[in-house]
């Protein structure tokens, strides 16, 4: 997991209205909690942030998995009560939710791409500030 890149879905998102939000993330650390609560932290790189990437560290209640999502309540959110849903990624995932990012067609690239689309288009995020997250998290 470290490392990859998933599809990230926050309900509601940030502002008002309750629309979801969406971004690409790059996995950073996962960490399993000890309470026997199906809880993981885990820190992920945010990429669409409005502020700019920026590095989460975020507790996790693991709702629903399957081999290509998983559905979790976001523990001890200050916003009050979100879920978010943590998907694997595809060319056709960013371009409809993430549009500003003028994704390939599938003919320049395929969906065995998008990691590598990703990490040309934000090259910056997979540093050693990364590494030092992976470090803490074992």
């Amino acid at each position: 997991m470290r490392g990859q890149w998933y599809g990230w879905q926050m309900l509601p998102g940030y502002g008002e209205g309750h629309l979801p939000y969406f971004s690409p993330i790059q996995v950073a650390g996962v960490a399993s909690s000890k309470t026997g609560h199906r809880t993981i932290t885990v820190a992920f790189w945010n990429i669409m942030y409005a502020e700019g990437a920026q590095l989460f560290e975020t507790d996790l209640r693991i709702l629903k998995h399957a081999d290509s999502y998983l559905i979790a309540e976001i523990v001890d959110d200050s916003v009050g009560a979100r879920a978010a849903v943590i998907s694997a990624l595809s060319f056709q995932w960013l371009s409809r939710f993430c549009p500003e990012l003028r994704v390939p067609t599938s003919d320049e690239w395929s969906d065995d791409e998008v990691s590598q689309f990703l990490e040309r288009t934000f090259g910056g995020v997979s540093d050693s500030r990364v590494v030092a997250v992976n470090a803490e998290n074992g």
